[in-house]
Parts: structure tokens; sequence; C-alpha cells
């Protein structure tokens, strides 16, 4: 994947970002402005990795300052966010370049305006992938691999905290590409010090800690704490009082991807992990008269992180499929796809389900058509129907040679694997 700017506007955006990164070369020479930044990205204030520039030099807009990961991070290593904020503005306005003023006014964390094709499956995350701010571009810094340095308790790696012993190299988004040249800071014994220039990929930021200035294409998450639904084991049937009838839930629980579907370095928010979405198409119910059509839902809106990717390592996804699959809603089709600001991705095919006659609105079982479009750069990953007389039965059993907590992994051997959970209440 390689995308270079070509309009006025998009070369115009990378040379800022090259000032942006610029001014950080400078703050990094203290060690606790490099922490403040990574405190800010390991808050999960926002996905995959990052955080927004907005929130660093604007810190009264922005999430970062109101989330509890980042002011127990500040507490424990005595960070300050208006400190960094006050310390870019010093650099900058040193400057005296009125055009990259205008520039960072334009990354002030402020009202987003959310797509359609975005919001109509987005549940507690608004997709930065088309997200602007009040007047500009959402400009992130990204730390790839950032677990290998400073994991949490459910990562993997080495290493510690916010704070760690290694240089932090420093990359502007100047394509969307897999190797680009950085910046690496380094000293000598007799005491200089400066920047070297380091060619940097996936094996480099894997060994190496790096942010990347871009535009990564992240999203906030809903709630400023958030919980995730935990994976569940196989379990009987549960009594739900007050059911009047036989509820059946199936969820999209921990998923492999062994494929970087985006580019490592973005200026255009396709860059960093993978944004994996599972369909759901669903024609119960519907007329067989072809006036409606089916729904065809999207599940998801995690991001699959590099490391996740780089290490085949199952990532959480934990999302809901079906929340009430009817018995007699016969079939549904599942697919899979990754998720892009552009190009166009048309998924289609039939389902067969207890349809409605047009005329008297009797039900019968019948076959109906469903098309789906949305946003890619990739090829369909999976499609297939799943049959509700089978799923169930069979989703207790190895089916393919692999099982994860009770369930079967399905897809084992493809780019993306995944497993589907499922649970059954009874009046």
């Amino acid at each position: 994947m390689y995308y270079k700017p070509t309009t006025s506007a998009e070369i115009k955006l990378v040379e800022n970002l090259g000032k942006v990164t610029a001014v950080l070369q400078e703050l990094y020479r203290d060690r606790i402005n490099v922490n403040v930044v990574n405190a800010a990205i390991k808050s999960h204030a926002y996905t995959d990795e990052s955080v927004l520039l907005g929130d660093l030099i604007y810190p009264d807009k922005g999430r970062v300052a109101q989330t509890p990961a980042f002011q127990k991070y500040a507490r424990r290593q005595n960070l300050s966010l208006p400190n960094f904020a006050q310390k870019f503005w010093i650099i900058v306005n040193s400057r005296n370049d009125a055009e990259f003023n205008t520039f960072l006014a334009g990354v002030r964390t402020g009202p987003v305006s959310i797509p359609s094709l975005i919001s109509s499956h987005t549940k507690t995350a608004v997709s930065s992938k088309n997200l602007t701010t009040d007047s500009g571009e959402p400009v992130s810094i990204y730390f790839p691999y950032n677990q290998q340095f400073m994991p949490t308790l459910d990562e993997g790696g080495g290493g510690g905290d916010v704070s760690y012993g290694q240089v932090t190299s420093l990359v502007t988004a100047t394509a969307d590409a897999d190797v680009a040249w950085g910046n690496q800071p380094y000293s000598t014994t007799a005491g200089e010090s400066g920047y070297r220039q380091v060619l940097v990929n996936d094996e480099f930021a894997y060994n190496n800690p790096t942010h990347i200035v871009g535009v990564n294409g992240i999203e906030p998450y809903g709630e400023l704490n958030p919980t995730q639904m935990p994976n569940f084991v196989p379990a009987p049937p549960t009594t739900l009082p007050g059911a009047t009838r036989t509820i059946q839930q199936v969820y999209v629980g921990d998923v492999r991807c062994r494929k970087q579907y985006d580019a490592l370095i973005s200026f255009t928010g396709n860059g960093g992990g993978s944004e994996i979405r599972f369909t759901r198409a669903d024609g119960f119910s519907k007329f067989t008269d072809g006036h409606i059509v089916p729904d065809a839902f999207i599940s998801g809106d995690a991001t699959i992180t590099r490391w996740h990717i780089r290490n085949e390592s199952f990532y959480a996804y934990n999302s809901e499929w079906d929340g009430d699959w009817e018995v007699a809603n016969l079939n549904q089709n599942l697919a899979i796809f990754e998720e892009d600001n552009r190009n166009q991705l048309k998924i289609t095919s039939s389902i067969s389900t207890t349809l409605k006659e047009s005329t008297s609105g009797n039900q019968a079982v019948g076959t109906i058509g469903f098309e789906k479009i949305v946003k890619s750069d990739d090829e369909l990953i999976r499609q297939q129907n799943v049959n509700h007389a089978s799923f169930f039965p069979l989703n207790r059993i190895d089916l393919e040679g692999e099982m994860l907590g009770g369930w079967p992994v399905r897809d084992r051997t493809a780019q993306v694997s995944f497993i589907l959970q499922d649970r059954t209440f009874i009046p």
C-alpha cells in the first residue's frame, strides 16, 4: 500500500505534519514530555494506540485530561498536560509562522461531524476515519507496538509503565506507506546530542519506540472509562423471568488477524491497526415482493493493533452479532471486511428465511437477496450463510482443529480467524 499526497490540500497537510514533528523533536529532548504523550496514548481515550494532537495542545478541550487512566498516570509520574501544552506553544510562537498557527488552530478538539455511513452502525464510538474537528484535520500521534515497551496487564511484551529507557524516534507521515525515513535521537560520550536519520518499518517500530505524526483514523471511545463485555464460556440455557419465548444470542468473540490491512504510516486516516468488521444480513419477516430489502448490519468498531496482528494473537473483539436470532429466521449471511474511508466494496448474496406474503401478510419460507455497500481498499475477507438449525449444536464442538475458551475457532488457517459465542435464555 502506497499513496502519495497529490492535491494541494494534501501537500499542505503533509508539510504541516512535518512542522509538528519538528516541534516534538525539541520537546522530546526532555524525557517528561515523551512520558506525557505516552500516558495520553496509554490511557486509551482513543483507539489504535494513538492520541489526537488537539488533546495535547488544547488540554481543556479534549478527552485525555478527563480520562481516569491518564489522571492515574499523571499522579504516578508527576505529569502535567497543561505544562506540555505551554512548552509546545512556546516553541511554536518562537517560529513566527502564521500559516502553521492557522493549521494548529484547526486541530483544536471541538464539535465533530459524523458521516451517515459511520454513524449508522457505530454504537459506542465515533469514527474519525472521516471525522473532522471544528476547522481542520484530526492530526494524531501513533505509537505502534507500544505493548513492547509499556504493557498493561492484558498485553504481552516487556518493559514497564509509560516511562522506559529507550529513545523515541519520530516519523512524519508524508505518504500512506509501510516504510519511511524517521529521526532517532542520539547522544555521545562527549556530550553531543541530536537526531540521526533511520529507516522505519514494522520491524524497526517493533524493536524501537516510535511516534508517528499523521492522520491515523482513530476513534474516541464512547465512554471515558470504557468497559468491555467479557468473553463467556459455553453454558446451558439460562432461565429468564418474564420471557415469553426462547431467546438465542450470538456474539463475535476473540478475533485473530494475520495480515496488516492498513499502512504503518498514514496521512489519510487509513493507517495503523486493522478495522475488521463483521456484517449480518437478516431478511426475517420481510415482504417477498422485493420492495423492502433485508437489513444488513455492521457489527463491531474495534481496531486490531499491529502488535496483535504481527504476533498472530487473538484480540478481544467482543461485539454483538445477533441479540435475538429467531428460530424461524432460517439463515443469515455473515461477511467480514476491513473498513477504510475510500473506495467502495459491494457485499451481495441471498438468504432463505421466513418472509411475509406481500398481499395477505401470511408467513412463508422464501429466498431474498440483499446488497450492502461499504468503504474498503481491500477485497471481501469472508462471506458465508449461517444456518440456525446447525449453528447452535455445532458451536460447541471442534470444527477445524482449534478451540478457544470452549468455542471452535472458525477459519482457523485464514487471514482472519474468529469465534462466535452463543447463549440461550428460556422462559
